[in-house]
């Protein structure tokens, strides 16, 4: 892991130096952020991350703070398209144009590492996404574990989860709102749920 944080620095430094350029631009009312003594202030899974053109204080370390450290980059230097009315519905990820590169990456790290990891664990998962923020979301689903995360302020979540049964394996599924793509880049979207997953599970590490 040596090896690689050379090449995260140069990476971060790079985004530093875009938020530099644009800092004065951000329109943190659109983004739904604050700014507060020269930095700005984005709740993240219901913890504040703060971000200046020096640094960026994600809470986390290693890859998973490398990767916090290019979603919050990503998510001021938006969006990325001119914010229209929000649909009241949940997509998935693959229903997104251009998610196919990433496609199978979300699906291994995100729903099915869920699942996998998980099963039989329902207690300790509902603790976990709720110590994030995680909300109810209410009788419309029917699933063990229904819940609404507030990954970043435009970029809600929807963790829905079936705990094993005999017979049947665990099952996870992540959705988004239709206007995910207006925030983030498919990369950025993809790394929200595999964040959802580290850090409702810390100990399993990224």
């Amino acid at each position: 892991m040596s090896e690689l944080r050379p090449v995260f620095g140069e990476i971060i430094e790079d985004y530093l130096r875009q938020l530099g350029e644009r800092w004065d631009r951000i329109d943190t009312q659109a983004l739904g952020v604050t700014r507060q003594d020269g930095k700005i202030e984005v709740p993240l899974f219901g913890r504040a991350c703060r971000v200046s053109p020096q640094a960026i204080d994600t809470g986390q370390e290693g890859l998973l703070g490398h990767s916090l450290a290019v979603l919050l980059s990503k998510y001021l230097l938006g969006p990325y398209a001119t914010p229209g009315p929000v649909e009241d519905r949940w997509v998935s990820f693959r229903e997104f144009p251009g998610s196919a590169p990433f496609q199978q990456g979300f699906s291994n790290t995100v729903e099915r590492r869920l699942s996998d990891t998980r099963a039989g664990d329902l207690e300790a998962l509902t603790q976990a996404v709720d110590h994030l923020g995680g909300m109810d979301a209410g009788p419309e689903f029917s699933h063990d574990l229904t819940r609404i995360m507030p990954g970043l302020p435009r970029v809600p979540l929807l963790l829905l989860f079936n705990d094993q049964e005999e017979g049947f394996p665990a099952q996870a599924t992540v959705l988004f709102r239709p206007d995910a793509p207006t925030w983030l880049d498919m990369e950025c979207i993809a790394i929200m749920g595999m964040a959802l997953v580290a850090l409702a599970d810390p100990a399993r590490g990224w």
